[in-house]
C-alpha cells in the first residue's frame, strides 16, 4: 500500500537550512488525488551568552552578582553554573557569588528551548581580609609650637593597602603626622 503513494517535497530531507523558509510536502495517491502541507521552518539566530559583570575582585566577606546577557537562541533558557562554591543559585541567570578567599573561574552554560548551548566564564578573586591594624602613636608634645603628633600603621603593610584617618582621604603612606 505504501508504494501507491507518491511523496514530493520542495526541499529534500537532510538539506541544511540557513534561513527561515516554507517546506511544501505533497502526497499523491494512485488516483491522482493530492494533499499538500506547508510547514514553516524557522531558524533562530545563534545562541550566545556573555557575563556582563566587571568588578569581580573584592575582600573576603563581600559578594558579586554574576549577571548574564543572552542573545539569539529560542526562549526559554536554563542556566548551569560551575563550580557551585559560594553561589546562592547555580541555576540562575544572575547568581550572587559569596566565595571565601581565593580565585574562582566560574563557568555558565545556557541551554535554549531547542537544546542549543553556549558557554561563558568569569574569574572572581576574593582577597584575604586585612588583619586588625597595629599602630604606634607619638603624642603631640605640648611644649613645641604646632602639631607634631604621629600615628604610624605598623601592620598590615604592603603596596596593595591604602590608609585613611577618621574617614578622610586615602593615602598609600602608613604614616599620619602633624597631628
Amino acid at each position: 500500500a505504501d508504494a501507491d503513494i507518491n511523496i514530493q517535497q520542495s526541499i529534500l530531507a537532510g538539506t541544511e537550512l540557513t534561513e527561515a523558509t516554507d517546506v511544501v510536502l505533497t502526497l499523491t495517491d494512485l488516483c491522482g488525488l493530492q494533499s499538500t502541507y506547508t510547514i514553516h521552518v524557522t531558524i533562530p539566530s545563534v545562541l550566545e551568552i556573555a557575563i556582563t559583570q566587571n568588578d569581580t575582585a573584592f575582600c573576603d566577606g563581600g559578594n558579586v552578582t554574576l549577571t548574564t546577557e543572552v542573545t539569539g537562541g529560542t526562549p526559554i533558557f536554563s542556566y548551569s553554573w560551575s563550580p557551585v562554591t559560594g553561589l546562592d543559585d547555580p541555576t540562575s541567570s544572575a547568581p550572587v557569588a559569596t566565595p571565601t578567599e581565593g580565585t574562582y573561574n566560574y563557568e555558565v552554560e545556557v541551554t535554549d528551548a531547542n537544546g542549543c548551548t553556549a558557554q561563558a566564564s568569569v574569574e572572581v578573586v576574593v582577597w584575604e581580609s586585612p588583619d586588625t591594624a597595629e599602630v604606634t602613636i607619638t603624642p603631640n608634645s605640648m611644649c613645641e609650637d604646632g602639631y607634631n603628633g604621629i600615628i604610624e600603621v605598623t601592620s598590615p603593610l604592603g603596596d596593595y593597602y591604602l590608609y585613611s584617618l577618621n574617614g578622610g582621604e586615602y593615602q598609600s603612606s602608613p604614616v599620619f603626622d602633624e597631628l
